[in-house]
């Protein structure tokens, strides 16, 4: 039977071996080569180019981990065209796992979800259905389906995040205050959030008010809005 690699990656070393005795408990009987010495997403990339038959990836984001747009790009990238059959499981905080799943929704190679807060018990369901998942099922995300943004609503968010308050944008867009009031709680429903706050810490090519494609994000700088936003 062909060994299957894993790679986990986190910051935190207790974290990482906490991962690795669970996948080891549920994978007791899978020759299984877990690799944990992985501490950012740079050294996730260079353990794939190392090892290209790579069976999961677990990706835990933290802190600056959600900046790092061009390797997280490369990774996605690279397993679609070198491992399309490779299982990704993302961890992430709760404030930004509703924002990530709307962006990776169409997103094959991500499988599942996780909260960083979440019971044991769910960290084990979830992996162990992962790691035998013949194929990819969005039952695994917590939204269970995707709500696109309409241009309006699009448009008002990008103006909220460049730092414009909601009169200026009612007065640009020609519509009355409670209009632009409805269309950003519209979005934000959509997106799972309740305020902006989570996409300034995401990148802002990041968000679908700016762009489509959820791996064309990472490609150029990240714009800072100029002053806070409105709302």
């Amino acid at each position: 039977m062909e060994e299957k690699q894993v790679i986990i990656q986190h910051s935190c070393q207790f974290t990482l071996l906490s991962v690795n005795n669970i996948l080891n408990d549920i994978l007791v009987t899978e020759p299984t080569n877990v690799v944990i010495q992985v501490e950012s997403l740079t050294d996730v990339y260079a353990n794939l180019i190392r090892s290209p038959s790579t069976h999961m990836v677990i990706l835990s984001l933290y802190c600056y981990d959600y900046r790092y747009r061009h390797i997280f790009h490369l990774i996605i990238k690279w397993l679609q065209k070198n491992r399309a059959t490779c299982r990704v499981v993302i961890i992430a905080d709760t404030s930004y796992l509703r924002l990530l799943e709307h962006y990776f929704y169409d997103t094959d190679l991500i499988y599942a979800m996780i909260a960083q807060a979440a019971p044991i018990h769910h960290f084990v369901e979830r992996l162990k259905l992962v790691f035998f998942q013949l194929k990819p099922a969005k039952n695994l995300f917590y939204r269970k389906r995707y709500l696109p943004l309409s241009e309006r609503e699009k448009m008002v968010i990008r103006l909220l995040l460049q730092g414009n308050s909601n009169n200026h944008i009612a007065s640009t867009l020609q519509l009355s205050n409670k209009t632009v009031s409805y269309f950003k709680r519209n979005a934000l429903n959509k997106l799972g959030i309740y305020s902006l706050h989570p996409m300034l810490i995401l990148p802002c090519r990041f968000h679908p008010c700016a762009i489509d494609d959820p791996l064309s994000v990472y490609v150029g700088e990240t714009p800072y809005p100029a002053r806070a936003p409105g709302g």
